[in-house]
């Protein structure tokens, strides 16, 4: 069983809920989705990630998650420190490859089976976790202003 930081799921008092959390509920939903490669050029991705980690921190609390992060992008640059730093841990963690010479396409190494089995272990699981997908993709899809 997965017990995040704050301890096993039900024992009363909110479960923690960090970034490499976020991350990994959010990479294993989009597993389940067609679209398994992304690209981290500009600052598209790391908006459509701002944009579902809102949504993630409206539905939070109706899970009982305590949210032990913040995402926020750069207001001159775009992009966000906690982005990048979650996208090297889960390559460390192998959920993720960083493709081509500059680290600019991110591409899941993980399929609908592995994703499934993730989700079925991670605080929020598989039913808030489609929904922070959902506006991912939903951003990530807009065009640019």
């Amino acid at each position: 069983m997965y017990y995040p930081a704050g301890g096993a799921i039900g024992e009363g008092m909110a479960t923690k809920i960090t970034a490499d959390d976020f991350f990994t509920g959010l990479l294993a939903s989009l597993a389940q989705g067609p679209t398994h490669v992304w690209s981290l050029r500009g600052v598209r991705f790391d908006a459509a990630v701002a944009s579902a980690f809102d949504a993630f921190s409206e539905m939070a609390p109706l899970s009982n998650l305590d949210v032990m992060f913040r995402i926020r992008t750069h207001k001159m640059h775009g992009d966000s420190v906690v982005v990048r730093d979650s996208l090297y841990s889960a390559a460390q963690r192998d959920l993720v490859s960083l493709d081509n010479p500059e680290y600019q396409t991110l591409r899941l190494k993980i399929g609908r089976f592995d994703g499934s089995q993730l989700l079925e272990q991670i605080p929020g699981g598989t039913h808030l976790f489609s929904r922070v997908a959902d506006a991912f993709r939903e951003a990530y899809e807009r065009p640019p202003v």
